[in-house]
This record gives C-alpha cells, structure tokens and sequence, in this order.
C-alpha cells in the first residue's frame, strides 16, 4: 500500500551574488509513519573542487547534528503531522549559517522507508560518487610547498601560520601565513584548479570583494597581500583562469600575485628578508 511522504533538500549555497547551490541532505517526513529521516552523502571531499573555501569539519557537524536531531524526534514520538509547517524552522535551521537552507517541502509516495532514502540519495547524490579524471591541487596543497620550505630553512619563527587574519565590523578575511619585511604581507593560496567554471569566477570575485570590505588602500598601506596562484589542469578553463587572474590584478591594494612556478622564488624571498617576529 502507498502513503504520502514529504522531503525537503538541503542546500548549500557560498554566495548570494553568484546564486549557485548544490544539494548537500535531505529530510524526510514520513507521515502516516510518524518517522523522520535526515541522509547526506557519505563523503563530501567532492564539495572541496567546487567550493575551496568550505569547511568540511564544520559542514559534518551540521549534518550530523541533523541525522541525530531526526532520530531523537522519531524515537522520541516527537514527531506529529500537524508541526510540518514549521518542523525546519523549529528544528533544522542553522543560526549563523546562511550559506545552508532548506527547499520548499516536495511531495511523493512509497511503500518502504529505507528503499525511498536510498532511491533519492541515488537521485540528488550522484555527483559525490563520481570518480574525478584527476586529482585537483587544493588551496591547501599549494600552502603547503610555501611552509614546508620555510620549515626546511629553520626560519619558522619569522612566520605566523595560525588565526592569520584581519577583520574590522563588517568583515573577516582569513590568510594561511604572514611575514614582515617593511610591510605585513598577508598570504593567501588561491587554487583555481576547479572544475567549474562559475567556481573560478567565484573564488577571484570573493577576494576581491573582501578586501574592498576591509578598506581602502590608503588604510591599508602598511600591509601587502600575496596571492599564490595554481592555474586549472583542464586546459578548457584557462580562459576563465586568466580572467580570474584581472580581477585580482585589479584590486587596487598593494598586493603580488605569485604563480606556482614562482614559489621557489617567493620562498627564497621570504626567508631573505623576513624580520623577526616579537
């Protein structure tokens, strides 16, 4: 016998302006069984090639926590038909998190509970199972050649790895190291080596934009910024890349743009002329 369920996806979304989204959970509400479920796939290492700049750990949590809170509701009996209006809002929503939000409910049918989850996980997971052609150098793969250089020298005091960031009231921007040398220089590794695009576009478009937040570059003069540069291995994109490329020339802030062939270079720089930290 067939009976009605509801499910809502969970998105995840890293930017109003550029408006992209991917599904990343689903919650199910199987009425007439007074059951509610929450899966998400069973890895996410994928999201990282589209969106660099996501938190995995921290994403885990929040869908974790999801499958727990849905649990406790079904084993609870907590769960009653008449709360559905207002289930994601009472249960489900992420204070503090805007980048994640919940689809309008969809309605289906079906005849077993696990067999629907897993038929949807099929439907709107696919893209977490496909093997990737290659692997893609990461944001941090690239601060890793720049560290483990420093590291090598004996130098690692000059240079802060840990919480490097500068923020004001409205923004907080973060870097992977910092050095002085007459001015703070503010690292920042920058793969473009996506698969998308509109993912290229994003990662340029963003840095942009928080820098512009953080201040004008006369308030910010004392202060460098070095973006280290991978290019895409799928040679369709380097268009995009070498626009992606002119929109970080185009910060008006003192800054360098370091491509990777250069990193021995930078490197070699950096422990050059650092100074001492105190």
């Amino acid at each position: 016998m067939e009976k009605v369920f509801k499910y809502s996806l969970l998105k995840y979304r890293p930017s109003y302006l550029l408006g992209e989204q991917v599904n990343i959970g689903i919650l199910f509400l199987f009425l007439e069984d007074n059951h509610v479920a929450f899966s998400f796939p069973n890895s996410l290492k994928r999201l990282t090639a589209l969106y660099p700049d996501i938190v995995l750990n921290e994403t885990k949590s929040y869908l974790n926590n999801f499958r727990l809170k849905a649990k406790k509701l079904s084993a609870g009996n907590l769960f009653l038909a008449a709360a559905t209006e207002n289930l994601i809002e009472n249960e489900f929503l992420i204070a503090d998190a805007n980048s994640f939000f919940f689809s309008e409910f969809k309605v289906g049918v079906y005849t077993g509970i696990e067999k629907t989850i897993e038929h949807l996980n099929k439907q709107y997971f696919a893209y977490y199972d496909a093997l990737p052609q290659y692997a893609l150098k990461t944001d941090a793969d690239l601060i890793q050649k720049i560290t483990e250089g420093i590291r090598r020298s004996g130098k690692s005091a000059r240079f802060k790895t840990e919480n490097v960031k500068l923020e004001n009231s409205k923004i907080t921007s973060r870097f992977d190291l910092s050095w002085q040398n007459g001015t703070t220089n503010f690292a920042k590794a920058l793969s473009f080596d996506l698969k998308k695009p509109e993912s290229i576009q994003h990662k340029a478009i963003q840095k942009f934009g928080e820098l512009y937040q953080l201040g004008t570059p006369d308030s910010l003069k004392d202060k460098r910024f070095d973006f280290l540069v991978a290019e895409p291995s799928d040679r369709s994109l380097f268009k995009t890349y070498t626009q992606a490329i002119d929109i970080l020339e185009s910060i008006p802030h003192n800054k360098r743009i370091i491509t990777e062939i250069k990193f021995d270079d930078y490197i070699e720089e950096a422990l050059e002329t650092s100074k001492v930290l105190f």
